[in-house]
């Protein structure tokens, strides 16, 4: 079931909106139970900072600031 991969992450993370971005790298998330965690974070910063140059969005920016 998928929900109880999200058992163990902070509750303040599943507050709708959930970001899956921020749950995915969260040290309170998911991101002690992603293998491939070095690789993951890379591969979404990289998109993250494409969306950034395309759209100049202030909370992306403020989200890889995060």
């Amino acid at each position: 079931m998928l929900w109880l991969r999200f058992a163990d992450a902070d509750p303040s993370l599943l507050e709708a909106p959930v970001n899956v971005l921020r749950l995915s790298l969260h040290p309170q998330g998911l991101a002690s139970k992603i293998v491939n965690l070095r690789q993951w974070r890379a591969h979404l910063l990289e998109r993250l900072e494409r969306q950034i140059a395309l759209t100049a969005d202030p909370q992306l920016g403020a989200l890889r600031d995060e």
